[in-house]
């Protein structure tokens, strides 16, 4: 997953998640034009609150790999995020600081 952030005139592209397992791609289209309108994929809470707040704020890009190009394994556990309680809210101060080239 990607996210694109306008800010103080400039704007910077940065992949945010790897490895996220997707559940279905919704599709739009006639046959032979179809193209992707939705993405439904697992994630964390804490995840999830990141997703919402580059979804308000910012832009969200994704990009599918083919089977055959997939790294094998699974994304790593965030330790900080390990339950639902864990997830206390995201605030641009976080996000700054999670993803600080998206900043400079």
């Amino acid at each position: 997953m990607i996210a694109t952030v306008s800010s103080a005139g400039k704007v910077a592209a940065k992949t945010i998640f790897t490895q996220l397992h997707v559940i279905k791609v919704g599709m739009q289209g006639t046959t032979g034009s179809s193209s992707a309108t939705s993405l439904t994929v697992v994630v964390t809470q804490c995840q999830a609150e990141i997703i919402t707040w580059f979804l308000a704020y910012a832009a969200l890009k994704y990009s599918l790999e083919s089977y055959r190009d997939y790294q094998p394994g699974e994304q790593a556990p965030d330790p900080n995020c390990q339950s639902v309680e864990d997830a206390h809210g995201v605030t641009l101060q976080f996000i700054q600081t999670s993803y600080p080239t998206l900043f400079k």
